[in-house]
């Protein structure tokens, strides 16, 4: 088997930037992650690989970690020790639905 040209790499350099960066996020914080946030991100990594025709009503369904955080009844979540400043989704830079900053999805 024949390794890819960089040049046929080009189309998915959007979805490997956002794996290394989910990636490095997960080594920084692997002593504490917090597995909602985590969830999140790699649904949405996972998500925006496949092409929208494959998916249920052709469409990506993208989750913003603190939304859907927030979004949970509060007797749920009202015992966790969160993980950055009293927030349920840290930032992460370059991760889906951790970055606010986000061209995928930007997440305030």
């Amino acid at each position: 088997m024949e390794a890819q040209s960089s040049e046929s790499c080009d189309d998915q350099a959007g979805e490997i930037d956002g794996a290394l960066a989910y990636r490095s996020w997960v080594e920084s914080q692997w002593n504490s992650i917090a597995a909602s946030p985590a969830f999140i991100a790699f649904h949405n990594l996972v998500t925006t690989s496949i092409d929208s025709k494959y998916l249920q009503g052709q469409q990506q369904r993208l989750y913003c970690a603190q939304k859907a955080g927030d979004e949970v009844p509060s007797g749920y979540v009202s015992d966790l020790t969160l993980p950055q400043a009293g927030t349920l989704a840290p930032i992460a830079a370059g991760v889906p639905g951790l970055d606010p900053d986000s061209s995928t999805l930007p997440c305030r």
